[in-house]
């Protein structure tokens, strides 16, 4: 891949990926605040509520889909870049032209790869952490709010960094790579 003119791009993507997972991570902190406030005025015990174990079997249930959701997403998606990297190369054969070309296609559907990645596994934890959020508030429970909180963390520390991405778009790079060879034997 050229390295400027994607590398440019994709600080743009990751700006963009840090707005939309620090506006789910606010969002969860500004609603477990109000669980908080709201929750000085009630007796808070650490009691398992059905409500509560709900939030917890569906927040493991949470935890292992988005563990595996967006690698499959990923794996899917690699599969059809080189797909289509196979069906370029036919008709057009292999010319510095097209090489480029391909590189800027390939580069930018990494973008969308790791866009779409980034923003299935944030709102996957947003959605849990919202649950137990309301559990927590309508049974009064300290367990429900202790895994939102422990889930909220693990949203934050899902925040991407420009090193980040462009480390995970060099690895996707290199499989995809290794994936065409290997598709040649």
């Amino acid at each position: 891949m050229n390295a400027t003119p994607w590398q440019d791009q994709l600080g743009a993507q990751v700006r963009t990926l840090q707005i939309i997972i620090f506006a789910l991570a606010f969002g969860s902190l500004l609603f477990a605040t109000v669980v908080i406030f709201v929750g000085l005025k009630e007796q808070w015990h650490w009691d398992l509520s059905p409500i509560a174990l709900i939030g917890l079997i569906f927040g493991g249930a949470i935890l292992v889909a988005r563990l595996a959701v967006p690698s499959a997403v990923v794996v899917q998606g690699r599969r059809q870049i080189l797909q289509q990297l196979r069906g370029a190369l036919e008709e057009d054969g292999e010319t510095s032209g097209t090489a480029t070309e391909l590189d800027a296609n390939v580069a930018s559907q990494l973008r969308q790869l790791l866009s779409t990645r980034t923003i299935i596994g944030g709102a996957l934890l947003d959605g849990v952490i919202l649950f137990l959020l309301t559990a927590s508030i309508m049974e009064d429970s300290l367990i429900a709010l202790l895994a939102a909180g422990l889930l909220w963390l693990l949203l934050a520390a899902h925040f991407p960094t420009y090193g980040w991405a462009e480390q995970w778009m060099e690895n996707q790079w290199r499989l995809l790579q290794e994936e065409q060879s290997l598709s040649r034997f």
